[in-house]
């Protein structure tokens, strides 16, 4: 195992056996995922130098994702020159740090004991409990005031970040999709990057990948037209299918309100501000549903929250 510093130290090492493989490469694919891979790799070096256990065994997972990338677009010598060294690098990342290992795995595991996973709570933060509600009348205010009291933590200042970039990268798309559909494009950056993770070549609906239907709930979309899809095709198909398209109000209460809806409103009868709007947050701190129906009480949510993403890139 090593620790986060040593980590780090890798991330570099990896940042520059990029370096040297793209000048000795020719493969155009593989340059472009070199190009790709290296601001994202930069940015979880930075987030890796304040990060805590959990943030850091996300930054490491996702680096390690970013350099698979370049070996899968690689030519067939992987093992020769600079790519060696990827790979020598890739293997230290892959240890984890210390705590971050440590602290993933007990944050993966937990539960309340004695206590039934899908009605256990955690406590509100700061006393920002939510209304117990689906009801949009009821909840404007409250959307509003949430928002302005949220402010984000120190901690998170990398990840948050990092959506911010990824948003500001993919943003002439997410306007393409926008203005056919009449819907704000960070609304459906947002979504992109909380169901996709950003990802272009996968169905905004789920994730599942372009070159088929999808297989995945929402199966079978889009019901029009033939694989491959492009991703622009199948995100104006996803956003239409939930009723985004054609409606007047994108207020900012508004917005927050389709969020929630679209994740569901699981997390209010728990009187826990959602994280899939308010994580990376003063106003949430833990409690997470890990799968359908249940709900750990002391799993910390580690995705940027869409509320917190909308006040990062403005509306």
């Amino acid at each position: 195992m090593t620790t986060i510093d040593e980590a780090r130290l890798a991330l570099i090492d990896a940042v520059n056996a990029l370096d040297a493989r793209r000048q000795k490469t020719s493969n155009p694919q593989e340059i472009q995922a070199i190009d790709d891979a290296t601001p994202e790799i930069n940015i979880r070096v930075d987030v890796l130098h304040q990060a805590g256990p959990l943030q850091a065994a996300a930054a490491v997972s996702d680096a390690v994702g970013e350099l698979l990338k370049v070996i899968n677009a690689a030519r067939p010598d992987p093992l020769a020159g600079a790519m060696s060294d990827l790979r020598s690098a890739i293997g230290k990342l892959s240890q984890g740090p210390d705590s971050a290992a440590s602290a993933t795995d007990a944050a993966a595991t937990s539960t309340s004991a004695g206590t039934p996973a899908a009605t256990a709570t955690a406590a509100p933060v700061g006393g920002f409990t939510p209304i117990d509600s689906q009801d949009f009348g009821q909840l404007r205010q409250e959307y509003q005031s949430f928002f302005d009291a949220a402010t984000p933590r120190a901690e998170f200042s990398g990840d948050i970040a990092f959506c911010v970039n990824r948003l500001r990268r993919g943003q002439s798309r997410y306007q393409s999709v926008a203005s056919d559909l009449g819907i704000p494009w960070q609304f459906i950056g947002i979504i992109h990057g909380l169901e996709g993770s950003f990802d272009f070549t996968t169905h905004l609906h789920n994730g599942d990948p372009l070159t088929a239907r999808t297989v995945h709930v929402p199966a079978g979309r889009p019901a029009a037209g033939d694989p491959p899809f492009t991703w622009e095709q199948s995100a104006k198909d996803a956003l239409l299918l939930h009723g985004f398209g054609g409606q007047d109000d994108w207020s900012l209460p508004r917005m927050l309100f389709r969020w929630e809806r679209f994740n569901g409103f699981g997390y209010r009868p728990l009187s826990i501000p959602s994280p899939y709007l308010w994580c990376f947050s003063n106003l949430y701190s833990k409690g997470k549903f890990v799968a359908d129906g249940q709900f750990d009480p002391n799993f910390v949510s580690r995705q940027c929250g869409a509320a917190v993403m909308l006040k990062a890139i403005g509306l």
